[in-house]
């Protein structure tokens, strides 16, 4: 997370989101900024802070924004995120994005950006697709394995994507997919959107209803969000297909054998300025780490209170460490 320096940021942050014009971003979104490891390199190369990337060579610019750029040239791409959903039965694929398109006429429908969820060679995923007939038309296009569902959805203008007569490059877009694991292989469900972050407005939403997915599909433990493009941008005569942020959530938890916080323990205050408080001689350690899982501080703990006067305001994981192990978010001010 960027730095903030006001209180209403900081409850925002708290409540783990924190507002895009209609959007919100979750603690694991990944915004390829310098700030989290990123470089200038592929992603597939890249060894961020929290978690990693594999897959076709998306080129990382890391300066602010930090953003991923996908090749013009090649066709079938894949970028998968290395950080795997947490145990639930809803996920959540999200990125802002835009692109460059030239007006000019296609020899087929073209596929040009989209999302997946997987696991082995399963999948399920929603693409953005370019229109033969008329090229200043996009729709959703929606596969998933071990199923004869391709689906669609009705395509709307270009002019809703910030495209005009003189503009060849689109608003930012917000693309997300809330994908709904099913009691059984045939009872699946999606809804796909896309939010004009410019103008804020929803110009495409399309619930895919009840669909099927691979049975070794539905009873995995594992899945894992990716990038994906099917037609590459010469193809479809698109270009500078650029994503600012890629938000899939919730993702499983790097921290393991944390006891909840004990009633009678006390880390005051909160938000704190220079002196964080314990009121327990339990703990004879403690480490501090930022929101994207970095190590930023940490010290043995002296008379029950730790100097933080050195941390950047924001939002931060404090573990106390001693006979048992114990997490607590902070708000430093």
């Amino acid at each position: 997370m960027k730095k903030k320096s006001t209180f209403l940021i900081l409850v925002l942050l708290l409540s783990g989101v924190i507002n895009l014009c209609a959007q919100t971003l979750s603690e694991d979104a990944v915004q390829f900024s310098a700030a989290e490891g990123y470089t200038n390199d592929s992603l597939k190369n890249q060894n961020p802070q929290v978690g990693g990337w594999s897959g076709s060579d998306f080129i990382v610019n890391p300066d602010d924004p930090g953003t991923v750029s996908i090749s013009d040239d090649a066709a079938w791409q894949i970028a998968t995120y290395n950080k795997a959903f947490a145990a639930t039965t809803t996920f959540t694929v999200a990125m802002k994005f835009s692109f460059d398109r030239a007006d000019e006429a296609l020899d087929a429908d073209k596929e040009f950006i989209g999302m997946m969820l997987k696991s082995g060679s399963d999948k399920f995923e929603i693409k953005l697709q370019r229109m033969k007939w008329d090229n200043k038309r996009y729709r959703f296009r929606s596969f998933a394995t071990g199923s004869s569902y391709f689906g669609f959805n009705t395509a709307i203008t270009e002019d809703l994507f910030g495209f005009g007569a003189e503009d060849a490059t689109s608003d930012n877009l917000w693309f997300e997919v809330v994908i709904t694991k099913g009691d059984n292989a045939n009872s699946w469900s999606a809804i796909a959107k896309v939010i004009n972050i410019t103008t804020e407005a929803e110009v495409m939403n399309w619930d895919l209803g009840t669909f099927a997915v691979a049975e070794a599909f539905h009873n995995s433990d594992d899945y894992y969000a990716a990038i994906t493009s099917v037609d590459g941008g010469v193809a479809g005569r698109v270009t500078n297909r650029t994503i600012e942020i890629f938000d899939a959530n919730p993702l499983v938890k790097t921290t393991t054998g944390i006891s909840d916080i004990p009633r009678t323990l006390k880390i005051y205050p909160n938000p704190v300025k220079d002196v964080l408080n314990i009121n327990s001689s339990d703990f004879n350690k403690i480490e501090i780490f930022n929101l994207l899982g970095r190590l930023v501080n940490k010290a043995e703990i002296s008379r029950s209170t730790v100097d933080v006067s050195e941390l950047e305001t924001g939002i931060y994981i404090v573990k106390l460490i001693g006979s048992e192990v114990v997490v607590a978010k902070i708000a430093k001010e």
